[in-house]
C-alpha cells in the first residue's frame, strides 16, 4: 500500500516518524490496535531507555540483551526497522560477549531510540476509543489449558512477540473468570518485559 493510501489518522506515524506502516499494520492488524501500540512505545520511552543506559553503564550485559531484545521486538511491531534492525545487531553483540560493539554502537541505538519521542509526540494529542467488544465464543479446557503451558514456556524463553501472539488469539475467546483475570493482569508487566512478575502470575 502506498503511503497516499493510509488514513490520516496513521499516516503521520509514516511522514513524522518514518515508520513503515504495512509492517506495523500486518503486526497490530488494524489502525487503531497500532496506535495503541505507538502509545505504549512513546508513554515508556523514557523509562526503557534509562534502562538500557544503566543497565550498560554497571556493565549488566545480560540485562542489557534483555532490554535490547524488548526494544527489537517492540520497535518492530511499529513499524521502527532501522531502529529494530540496530537493537537486534546489539543484543546479538551483547550475547557474543562482544562488548566493545555494544559500547561503541550503544549511543547511536539511544540517539534514535530517544528521537521517537519527538517524532511520536503527536500521539498524545489523540484520544483512542474504545472497540465495541464482539460477543465472543467460549474457549474449550483443552485450548485454554495449551495456552497458559504456551505462555510458560514464552515467559520463560522472554518472547515478546509470542506472548503477544498468544494473548491476541485468547482475546478472541470468552475466558472462565479466573483466567480473564490472570490475562488481565499481564498486561503490565508485559508492558514492562517484567518476566518474573509474568512467570509468577501464570
Amino acid at each position: 500500500m502506498d503511503r497516499c493510501e493510509f488514513s490520516p489518522e496513521i499516516a503521520w506515524l509514516a511522514t513524522d516518524a518514518g515508520l513503515d506502516l504495512n509492517d506495523a499494520l500486518e503486526y497490530t492488524g488494524s489502525p487503531q490496535h497500532l496506535l495503541k501500540f505507538v502509545k505504549n512505545f512513546y508513554e515508556s520511552l523514557e523509562h526503557k531507555s534509562d534502562v538500557i543506559e544503566e543497565a550498560l553503564s554497571i556493565g549488566d550485559y545480560n540485562l542489557y540483551a534483555i532490554k535490547v531484545h524488548a526494544l527489537k521486538s517492540s520497535s518492530r511491531i511499529i513499524g521502527a526497522k532501522s531502529l529494530s534492525n540496530l537493537a537486534k545487531e546489539l543484543e546479538q553483540a551483547a550475547k557474543d560477549g562482544d562488548y566493545e560493539t555494544v559500547r561503541s554502537e550503544n549511543d547511536a541505538l539511544l540517539d534514535l531510540y530517544r528521537s521517537f519521542k519527538d517524532k511520536l509526540s503527536k500521539i498524545e494529542e489523540i484520544t483512542l476509543e474504545p472497540e465495541e467488544a464482539p460477543k465472543k465464543p467460549p474457549i474449550s479446557e483443552a485450548e485454554l489449558s495449551n495456552a497458559f503451558d504456551a505462555l510458560k514456556n514464552f515467559i520463560s524463553d522472554m518472547d515478546y512477540d509470542a506472548i503477544e501472539m498468544i494473548l491476541a488469539e485468547l482475546s478472541q475467546y470468552e475466558l472462565p473468570a479466573d483466567a480473564a483475570s490472570k490475562i488481565a493482569a499481564l498486561s503490565e508487566p508485559l508492558k514492562n518485559y517484567d518476566w518474573n512478575a509474568m512467570s509468577n502470575l501464570i
